[in-house]
């Protein structure tokens, strides 16, 4: 029983040990955690510093051999007068070293050397902030994007919280989608080809699909889409065949959206024909059926 006993509080103290020295191990290029990943872009229209937070305490941080002020674990460098593809050493006491990269935009946005990686062919890449979206675009859909800051501004806050990036990519997606969308980040395909109205729909059918992520994260809709679906028995009907093709295989996550869509479009229209689909989405957008929500009756961008 003694041996038993000693060899547990031996495994214990082991344990307990490597817990309270973990962060001694922990390798600087980890400890080291840009806000912007490394790689990507920044729009300098948008910022002029890139900011980066330590895991844990450094003793000390160089940025190309110089000391910086680090402050609450958290430092910045500055981008003032950098465009194109940039390189950064940073280093710690110990010597370990860093190298960050990205792309930053000129002032008219233009992200020179930066090709989207969806894309055989290269185009000229640009990136613009759009309600603190970073928003991803080539040469080809150069026009578009006006008419999509247009939808995006007219959009509620609440519906953008969980959106960060979006990339408009100029080629058909193998599955023929016009939008995928990966938890708060959408990629969208081809939008120069399609007409106001559809691409007003597409735009922010993809968003609402960040929303509800962010609405289950903070448990306002489970994931089965339980208290929506009652709505959707109690309409009757469906606001598109694609909606109505999901919902017959149990997915209401493409009804959700659709729905959101056509409410801020026209939100007379969709009340009237969806009535209780419009009660549960003005509930979730903490509205009343006598706040104009803008888009209604507009035929246009």
């Amino acid at each position: 029983m003694k041996k038993i006993l000693t060899f547990t509080i031996i495994i214990l103290t082991t344990l307990f040990s490597n817990i309270v020295f973990a962060g001694e191990i922990v390798p600087f290029n980890y400890n080291v955690m840009p806000d912007v990943q490394n790689g990507y872009v920044i729009d300098s229209n948008h910022t002029n510093q890139i900011g980066f937070s330590l895991f844990e305490n450094e003793n000390a941080i160089y940025l190309n051999g110089n000391l910086i002020e680090v402050e609450d674990d958290r430092f910045s460098i500055s981008i003032d007068g950098l465009t194109g593809k940039q390189s950064f050493i940073l280093s710690n006491g110990s010597g370990e070293e860093f190298t960050y990269t990205c792309y930053i935009s000129d002032k008219k946005g233009y992200l020179e050397g930066y090709n989207l990686d969806e894309l055989k062919k290269s185009y000229k890449t640009y990136v613009k902030t759009i309600k603190d979206i970073t928003v991803i675009y080539t040469s080809k859909d150069s026009k578009t994007i006006n008419k999509v800051e247009k939808i995006i501004n007219e959009l509620p806050d609440d519906l953008l919280v969980n959106v960060k990036e979006m990339k408009f990519i100029p080629a058909k997606h193998p599955s023929k989608a016009a939008g995928i969308t990966k938890y708060n980040k959408i990629s969208f395909y081809n939008l120069s080809s399609y007409s106001n109205n559809t691409l007003k729909n597409v735009i922010i059918h993809e968003i609402s699909h960040t929303w509800a992520h962010e609405l289950m994260k903070e448990k306002e809709i489970d994931y089965s889409y339980t208290d929506y679906k009652v709505a959707v028995k109690s309409d009757k009907k469906f606001p598109s065949k694609y909606a109505k093709t999901n919902v017959a295989v149990g997915n209401y996550s493409e009804d959700f959206a659709e729905s959101v869509s056509f409410y801020l479009i026209n939100v007379k229209s969709f009340t009237k024909k969806y009535p209780a689909r419009a009660i549960y989405i003005e509930t979730l957008l903490n509205r009343t059926k006598e706040i104009d929500v803008n888009y209604a009756d507009k035929k246009d961008i």
